[in-house]
């Protein structure tokens, strides 16, 4: 089976680019829950981490029940806040969350993907924010770069919602796009639709990765 990681800037459409991906390596007349679980989102995975009771009552003992919400679940946007931020402790709030949260993530990542390789799927794809700066790149077969240009990625953050400044809050606590790109076996360029992204996509898979899953198998 064919581990595929992806990487690119933030708002650079990757889970989209994840779920084009997955539907090629479906194949043709595969169903869109077939194709979906060839996808490993990394977020997804996060989200439900962040709801396990260890979890929460660490948080809580660091910042306190600031970041809970009333009905007892974490207020995400406040842990946005406190790791993202322009406190003096955020680079140090945001090592703490993701030494908390990343290895349960990462198991749980790992777990999921020998499932797939024992049921003989042919590819899936790892949809994870921060591939290369933790070092998951090393459980892929192939790095894909998405490459978005930074107007269109900035025009996606306002649709978000975010302010001015946040997509470059988040892209300066990642490495560079440049040793990003470099890093990477391919580059997809993404452009700014979903069109001119699918059918990057389908030409990338059908030249240099579907090939190699025959050679995975």
């Amino acid at each position: 089976m064919l581990t595929i990681g992806l990487t690119g800037g933030v708002a650079s459409g990757k889970s989209t680019a994840a779920r084009l991906i997955a539907e090629q390596a479906a194949g043709q007349g595969a169903s869109s829950g077939e194709a979906a679980r060839l996808v490993l989102n990394a977020d997804e995975i996060a989200h439900r981490v962040l709801d396990e009771p260890e979890v929460v009552a660490a948080l809580i003992e660091r910042w306190g029940d600031g970041v809970r919400r009333r009905d007892g679940t974490l207020d995400r946007r406040a842990i946005g806040d406190r790791v993202f931020g322009d406190r003096p402790t955020a680079e140090a709030d945001r090592r703490a969350l993701e030494a908390l949260i990343h290895p349960r993530v990462r198991k749980r990542l790992m777990e999921l993907r020998e499932g797939l390789a024992s049921q003989g799927a042919p590819a899936v794809v790892l949809d994870i924010p921060l591939l290369l700066e933790k070092g998951w790149d090393d459980d892929c077969d192939l790095v894909v770069f998405i490459e978005v240009p930074q107007d269109e990625r900035r025009r996606r953050a306002a649709e978000r919602g975010w302010g001015p400044d946040e997509l470059d809050r988040r892209e300066s606590a990642q490495l560079s796009l440049e040793e990003k790109r470099s890093r990477s076996d391919a580059v997809i360029a993404g452009g700014d639709s979903i069109e001119a992204l699918s059918a990057a996509v389908r030409h990338w898979w059908n030249s240099e990765a579907e090939p190699r899953t025959r050679h995975a198998k």
